[in-house]
């Protein structure tokens, strides 16, 4: 199973390399982290370009970063960029995260450090899924979604007890 994983892995960044060849070539950068079970803070770092005028992701990689602060994410997402040979002062137009201060940090967020280093013109997107989850969040306050449930058990013999069954 895992060299059949090696050369589909080996396939996929032969084609993101042949992409990041043609010219001119602009790309958006997404990245978003998470925590395995061993406490382990991964960041999954993707591009979205224009393949024949249809929009495609592509996965640059999975990388953990040395620290979990800003600075670490960003040395994570410049280790995976230059592994695919990007060069994110030519080609990034957009960078899209979730909202948490870490990457929208006014001063020393991870976009506002790229945007410092690499592209001044860059647009910082609040990610739209994570948005959509926030709002969910907001508008499922105290209703019956966010209540604890109760087990089949109780259910069951409260509703005999109502019909008198």
């Amino acid at each position: 199973m895992d060299l059949y994983i090696e050369h589909i892995a080996g396939t996929m960044k032969d084609q993101l390399h042949d992409l990041v060849k043609n010219k001119p070539f602009y790309c958006s950068l997404l990245f978003d982290g998470s925590t395995d079970k061993t406490t382990t803070e991964k960041e999954v770092i993707s591009i979205k370009v224009i393949e024949n005028g249809t929009p495609r992701i592509r996965l640059l990689g999975i990388v953990e970063p040395d620290t979990c602060d800003a600075q670490g994410i960003l040395k994570a997402v410049a280790q995976k960029c230059e592994e695919n040979q990007l060069n994110l002062s030519n080609c990034l137009t957009a960078t899209a995260a979730d909202g948490a201060s870490i990457h929208f940090g006014k001063t020393t967020g991870v976009l506002t450090r790229l945007q410092q280093q690499s592209a001044p013109w860059m647009i910082k997107v609040h990610c739209i899924p994570h948005r959509l989850e926030l709002c969910l969040k907001d508008a499922f306050k105290e209703t019956y979604f966010t209540q604890p449930k109760l087990n089949a058990n109780s259910q069951l013999s409260r509703g005999s007890k109502e019909t008198g069954a």
